[in-house]
């Protein structure tokens, strides 16, 4: 069973040395790994043809270029198009596997088939190594569409991001689930999109990759106006495409984010009073009364200098509540 390993690559010289150390360390050896150059203008990718040319395992580079930078989910499409592996895999760049990651992702796999996706846990770490915070849940196994709503919009268990899946590649290509180009934020999309198809899927409770915090990364680098355009596009198509007979939980699900954002952009952008607008009409379309009236005690405190902090103060007191005990 092959895996390929996609990995763009857009100036990281101080990153991507560890991050393809940590693939040949892999104790799984069926690899290939695709590293898609993003037009890096430092000495990233001279790093990695050192490495590449410098190993002599089983595991097979190969390393695509771009003319010109296009953005990382251009660079993860690149990737995939050109991946010849039973499953595909995911690896930001600045980030690092442990070493037995695909061996342990794949196990289930081995043993069926049909498994469209497997999830490990993962911590995140600063730039020297030190953990920060991680992710634990326990394994389980997803038999159904309707259980893999429930772990993701209910549950939280299923992540948004886009690597450390493991993924079919005959499921990846017959959904197309692909990226959109020129979207900072596109793992919110791709992962909406995930959901709506997903059918079989594995939750493995050990940790296998770690998420490194980096000052200067694409989000961290961004200026307020762009990325409120970008969580406008991203709002956007998932108020558009809610999943019919799943509505009320995609609904709830965003309400949280999208209240937060709305009140730090709409200063910025418009669009943000036609998306409030927007949700409102879809809660109560399908009777979502508590999403409705989070949107307008959103849009009230949105008036105020001090709305996002109340906002802050008002979700924190309802977990209190709700968890104590």
């Amino acid at each position: 069973m092959k895996v390929t390993i996609i990995i763009p690559v857009y100036n990281i010289i101080n990153y991507i040395g560890r991050c393809l150390d940590s693939v040949i360390r892999q104790t799984y050896k069926d690899i290939e790994c695709i590293i898609v150059d993003d037009a890096s203008n430092d000495d990233s990718i001279n790093k990695c043809e050192k490495l590449i040319s410098a190993y002599k395992g089983p595991i097979k580079f190969s390393l695509l270029h771009h003319s010109k930078n296009r953005g990382l989910s251009a660079a993860r499409n690149t990737g995939t198009a050109s991946a010849t592996g039973d499953y595909i895999y995911y690896l930001d760049g600045d980030d690092e596997l442990t070493p037995n990651c695909i061996e342990t992702l794949i196990a289930p796999i081995l043993e069926d088939n049909q498994i469209e996706m497997v999830q490990g846990n993962y911590k995140r770490c600063s730039s020297s190594g030190k953990t920060i915070s991680f992710k634990s849940y326990s394994s389980r196994k997803i038999l159904s569409n309707d259980d893999a709503h429930l772990q993701y919009f209910k549950h939280r268990i299923i992540f948004i991001s886009a690597w450390n899946k493991l993924l079919k590649r005959s499921f990846v290509f017959d959904y197309q689930l692909f990226f959109r180009d020129n979207v900072i934020y596109e793992d919110y999309i791709w992962s909406f999109n995930l959901i709506k198809h997903l059918q079989k899927a594995c939750i493995i409770s050990d940790v296998t990759y770690y998420y490194i915090e980096r000052a200067n990364s694409i989000s961290k680098g961004t200026n307020i106006q762009t990325k409120g355009q970008n969580f406008a596009y991203v709002y956007n198509e998932i108020l558009y495409n809610l999943t019919p007979t799943h509505e009320k939980s995609e609904l709830h699900f965003y309400v949280e984010g999208f209240c937060r954002r709305y009140i730090i952009f709409n200063s910025y952008n418009i669009v943000y009073n036609d998306l409030i607008r927007t949700y409102q009409d879809k809660a109560k379309e399908f009777g979502c009364w508590v999403v409705y009236m989070k949107l307008i005690v959103t849009y009230y405190l949105s008036r105020f200098k001090y709305g996002l902090r109340f906002l802050t103060l008002l979700r924190d007191a309802r977990n209190i509540i709700f968890t104590k005990g």
